[in-house]
């Protein structure tokens, strides 16, 4: 260990703790807090550190244990919510350059359909459903995110055909049945 950093102010803290060692150890770690071990190490103290992965879990020096702010906890729900964003413009992007590629001629002649703009909303609906399901993720874990975000997707689809019912203009009819 070369050094430690204890900054105690009231918006803003800083617990590092920097190290030297071998190169898969982190070169300063974010211990979240002073207590119980970082206020009492000493330039030159040897320190042990859990690592998981990629990420360096706890520190301990003789029987003196703390956990670090560095943990993957989180993560996977992140992670899972932006894929689901994606998927949600990826299959939009699909559906809509498969369907201008199909019926490009069509649609040179009559203009674009209003199935692409319903389509449109779904899935920045279908995208912003991640967000609400991204919060119970957190609490939760990933299946039953999954299910938050499957179980909002009708109620997007209601809400868009029930938008279009109140609209008028060119987009508002309702979608043309494809075949």
């Amino acid at each position: 260990m070369t050094r430690t950093v204890i900054k105690e102010q009231a918006k803003s803290s800083q617990y590092t703790l920097y190290l030297n060692g071998p190169t898969q150890v982190p070169h300063s770690i974010d211990m979240g807090a002073s207590e119980p071990l970082l206020k009492r190490l000493r330039p030159g103290d040897n320190v042990t550190v859990t690592l998981w992965r990629d990420y360096a879990t706890a520190v301990r020096q003789g029987k003196i244990s703390q956990e670090t702010a560095d943990t993957p906890q989180g993560e996977p729900a992140f992670v899972c919510a932006l894929a689901l964003a994606a998927l949600s413009g990826g299959a939009y992007g699909l559906y809509a350059g498969g369907t201008a590629l199909t019926r490009a001629r069509r649609h040179a002649v009559q203009g674009l359909p209003a199935t692409l703009v319903t389509r449109g909303k779904e899935a920045a609906g279908a995208a912003l459903c991640t967000l609400p399901a991204l919060v119970v993720g957190d609490f939760t874990n990933v299946p039953v995110m999954l299910m938050v975000w499957l179980g909002l997707l009708p109620l997007v689809r209601w809400v868009v055909h029930q938008q279009q019912q109140r609209s008028t203009g060119r987009h508002a009819r309702p979608p043309a049945p494809t075949a």
